[in-house]
């Protein structure tokens, strides 16, 4: 109300000369300026009405585009100013709409980027928790900054994603700790450094392989360690393999210089003829063949053995009658049996099964478990073959009233070279017919051997294999 009167005495005063020019100054006087007055006083009234209109219209326009969140021009009704005000106003929400767009871009193409690093990082998460080997990424500051599953498998701990957790905290091996630490302290720029270490996991130690390489960043010009990457590989089975391995060469080693010294040491005295009648000789001969039937054995069982582990061994299977296998082998093992006048009879089950077994490996197993009864059986005693059907499985048991064998020497007893300590001396042998037992029957025909003894009673032997569908 103010402004309308301001406005309508300000109007007024600027139109009063004109009028006291035009109609004289007695209608001045008497009636113009009173109307005069009035009329400029209801001209300002109606001018600041709509200004205010302008205002408040502009001023909700305004609300709308804080509410909406959205930039567009704005309409300011009126002319002069008002206009004036509107087009000032239009060229800052034009140019806000401008840099609201441009940030608008740069933010979805920031987006994008997070979520490719995102799907970079989540592959290469994926990768190395499919890596066997046990993977440890650790900062400049030796603090694990990634670890895959089988890092947290062998080491027993478990990776918090953002925590700081030094690699000694986990993982207290001095071999790899220094070398961790030399690499870092390295002047020459090491890439990467090998260690070997037994860690211990549990109840039994592992062997780890551990090869560390130092990943670094340029700065400038210069290179800064930024990270190492540690991968351990568990060595602990190549290790027993190797250990296995030389301790079988040395036993094969052993095994025959025994029978090749014989053969010589025989053959020496005929060549010097030590034996000068011709008995002597023919117990020389028999000696001679005997020992060489016992080192082709030996080779044969050994070339077995081997052939069967590398899985190059040919193998025949059908379907056959396991009764005729055991009867073929107890007619051959008579003769031994009645010389050492023992009792070697069969006791087969009446029901005919067949197993899907390759004939020859079989007879070959079963020929050497029986042909053990006959030899540390003392002589008068009793050998018993028998076979039956148990839970599906055809199951063959072969039972002496021998020497028995100690409680020490049965985990033992299907090891290669192995011969309980106690028996040696009742007959010979090489160790090696038992372990190509186990090896035709459990890893050729998915069976199993098993062995019960009580010194001075006897042992029983049991083989059990699939029966044939």
């Amino acid at each position: 109300m103010v402004l309308c009167v301001l406005g309508g005495l300000g109007l007024a005063l600027t139109l009063l000369p004109t009028v006291r020019a035009d109609r004289g100054l007695s209608l001045y006087g008497a009636v113009g300026a009173p109307l005069l007055l009035i009329t400029a006083a209801a001209c300002g009234c109606i001018l600041g009405r709509r200004t205010r209109r302008s205002v408040l219209d502009l001023a909700r326009q305004l609300n709308e585009l804080t509410t909406s969140g959205t930039v567009r021009q704005v309409s300011a009704s009126g002319r002069g100013e008002m206009e004036k005000l509107g087009q000032a106003l239009n060229g800052v929400l034009r140019a806000a709409g401008e840099r609201l767009e441009a940030q608008t871009l740069a933010l979805r193409e920031e987006q994008i980027r997070t979520r490719i690093l995102q799907a970079d990082k989540q592959h290469m998460e994926a990768v190395l928790n499919s890596i066997a080997d046990a993977v440890l990424v650790t900062n400049a500051f030796g603090d694990i900054a990634l670890a895959n599953g089988a890092a947290e498998a062998a080491l027993n701990f478990r990776f918090q994603k953002g925590e700081r957790r030094p690699l000694a905290d986990v993982l207290a091996e001095p071999a790899l700790l220094a070398a961790l630490e030399q690499l870092q302290r390295s002047e020459h720029r090491v890439p990467r450094k090998v260690v070997e270490f037994v860690h211990q996991a549990g109840e039994e130690p592992r062997t780890y392989k551990a090869t560390i390489t130092a990943v670094r960043s340029k700065a400038g010009e210069k290179e800064e360690l930024s990270g190492l990457v540690t991968v351990l590989h568990d060595v602990t089975r190549e290790r027993e393999m190797a250990k296995m391995k030389n301790d079988f060469v040395s036993k094969v080693a052993h095994e025959l210089r025994t029978p090749l010294s014989s053969i010589r040491a025989y053959v020496e005295m005929l060549v010097d003829e030590e034996a000068q009648d011709s008995q002597t000789r023919q117990e020389f001969y028999k000696i001679i063949d005997s020992e060489s039937e016992r080192l082709s054995r030996m080779i044969e069982n050994m070339l077995n053995i081997s052939r069967i582990e590398a899985g190059v061994i040919k193998v025949q299977k059908q379907d056959m009658a396991l009764t005729g296998v055991l009867k073929e082998v107890v007619d051959c093992l008579q003769p031994q049996a009645a010389e050492k006048d023992l009792l070697l009879e069969a006791e087969l089950s009446p029901v005919f099964y067949q197993v899907h077994a390759d004939r020859d490996m079989l007879y070959q197993a079963i020929l050497n478990v029986v042909s053990n009864s006959v030899k540390y059986t003392p002589q008068g005693g009793q050998i018993k073959v028998t076979s039956a059907l148990e839970s599906g499985l055809a199951a063959v048991r072969v039972s002496d009233t021998g020497l028995g064998i100690p409680a020490e020497d049965l985990p033992h007893l299907f090891e290669k070279f192995y011969r309980a300590g106690a028996n040696k001396k009742a007959a010979k042998g090489t160790g090696l017919g038992l372990a190509l037992v186990k090896e035709i029957i459990e890893t050729l025909h998915h069976g199993q051997v098993t062995v019960e003894s009580t010194v001075g009673q006897g042992t029983t032997f049991t083989i059990k294999l699939p029966v044939a569908e």
